[in-house]
């Protein structure tokens, strides 16, 4: 251990005294390997996490995030509150621009102070001006220049972009990426609106969308893909509700007659873009045969229940019970079921489809009295996917299903899963879950046809498939000319 690695240990233990101190500044001015093994030992970033209401220095620059990479000894003595304090009076001691070579007459953006603005999240053949090359961690504010490749951004909001080198941003308000050039594919989830791209040209603000920026040759182009942005330029507003995109210099230089073009951006990984789930816990009864809108379950007749003989609901308070199936379907030798559906419109996601690299899965757990010999023992889960503008003139272009047959142990719930890549021609999803008279079938008017079948925790998932266009293998994407 060296004489550092011991002032360090004092450091954290709390056990520095004033001479020891004086000695542990003088090696921190006169070295920069000292300075950054400081760094990494003393998880500055967790106290400044700590403290960001108070007043503070300038924030750090890129070599900060630099040398925090670099460093590979993790330190595991805890930093408590007492400790922070004194590693933040150290630092306002030495000064941060002996530290990271900054003015002391910049002034730090209100409410920042050095904290992390932003976390590169993942990253692909990536070199930097300032970074190591396939840097990942957290980015305080600062000035960057992406070199080649294409990394992640994620914002504490949830909102995240992924940008291809070469590329210029700057850091240093929050919720805001300022691209000064380059290209970057932006996702803004539902509780992030408001996230600001700045550009040379004016601000693209987010109302919960999908879109990419592009800035070059003194323009800024902005191609909407699903939601709504807002394009300001000086006194200039415009609101894009509908995919299509933007280009503009100044607020006197505005063509909207571009179409979106989502394939020319590196779009960010998003693990799960919708989930339908139900423990069908709430108080209902469906029996109208087809929904009559997307995102609403409904089907032959069914009802919640809490309990039914000896079954009780996998979790939650509640499961559904199948009553009957579709009025009219009388012919014993017909496989009759009892079938509930919810549809899914894919036009927020089309351009992810278009890729091929959305997948879907769709799970459900079934049950069902013990009964006899003529109890209905079959359930099943369908997944159809359809092309066209509507629901009502939609064509059906594949389907993924499968069927279970159920044991007679009441206490036994039994799960059944699909899953599958969607065409890129895809629009709409219609999902089923069945349960099917394949023992009995009652077609005497007044006869019980499921005696107590049920389902519960259904969970069905749309994924972008990480492997597919996203983040092309080779790293690169073509850039267009204008739109």
């Amino acid at each position: 251990m060296d004489r550092l690695d011991t002032l360090l240990e004092r450091l954290l233990s709390q056990e520095l005294t004033a001479e020891e101190e004086l000695e542990f500044k003088a090696l921190l001015l006169n070295s920069e390997e000292a300075r950054r093994r400081f760094w990494d030992a003393s998880e500055i970033d967790m106290m400044l996490r700590d403290h960001h209401d108070a007043e503070r220095p300038p924030p750090p620059t890129v070599a900060m995030a630099a040398a925090a990479a670099a460093a590979k000894k993790k330190w595991t003595s805890p930093v408590a509150f007492a400790v922070s304090m004194c590693l933040l009076g150290i630092l306002l001691l030495l000064g941060w621009q002996a530290l990271f070579n900054q003015s002391r007459n910049q002034k730090p953006e209100r409410g920042l102070a050095g904290a992390p603005m932003a976390e590169v999240s993942g990253s692909r053949d990536t070199t930097w001006q300032h970074l190591p090359k396939q840097f990942e961690g957290p980015l305080p504010a600062g000035e960057y220049h992406l070199q080649t490749g294409i990394t992640q951004l994620h914002w504490p909001s949830g909102a995240t972009a992924a940008l291809q080198g070469p590329a210029h941003f700057v850091l240093k308000e929050a919720e805001v990426l300022d691209l000064r050039a380059g290209q970057a594919g932006v996702h803004v989830p539902e509780g992030a609106i408001g996230f600001i791209v700045r550009t040379p040209n004016g601000d693209v603000v987010d109302h919960g969308t999908d879109f990419g920026v592009r800035v070059a040759d003194n323009k800024t182009d902005a191609h909407l893909f699903s939601g709504e942005i807002e394009v300001v330029s000086g006194k200039q507003r415009l609101r894009l509700s509908d995919p299509g995109a933007v280009a503009f210099r100044d607020a006197t230089d505005f063509s909207t007659d571009g179409s979106a073009k989502p394939a020319s951006f590196p779009l960010p990984r998003q693990e799960r873009i919708l989930a339908v789930t139900s423990g069908f816990d709430q108080p209902a009864r469906w029996g109208s045969g087809k929904p009559q809108d997307f995102g609403i379950w409904d089907g032959d007749a069914a009802e919640v229940v809490s309990r039914f003989g000896g079954v009780r609901p996998e979790e939650g308070s509640g499961m559904l019970r199948f009553i009957a199936s579709a009025a009219g379907k009388t012919i014993p030798s017909e496989l009759i079921a009892s079938q509930h559906l919810y549809w899914i419109d894919i036009a927020p996601y089309r351009h992810l489809v278009e890729r091929g690299a959305v997948s879907i899965s769709l799970a459900c757990s079934f049950n069902r009295v013990k009964g006899d010999r003529s109890t209905d023992t079959q359930f099943g889960i369908l997944a159809n996917i359809y092309k066209g503008s509507g629901r009502n003139d939609a064509e059906r272009i594949q389907q993924f299903g499968k069927k279970l047959h159920t044991n007679a142990n009441e206490k036994d719930w039994e799960r059944v899963e699909i899953n599958g890549i969607l065409p890129p021609e895809c629009t709409m999803i219609e999902l089923e879950i069945h349960a099917y008279e394949n023992i009995t079938n009652n077609v005497q008017s007044g006869e019980v046809e499921f005696a107590g079948h049920f389902a519960d925790s259904l969970e069905g998932r749309l994924m972008v498939d990480l492997r597919a266009g996203l983040w092309p293998e080779d790293g690169i994407l073509q850039m267009e000319d204008g739109r």
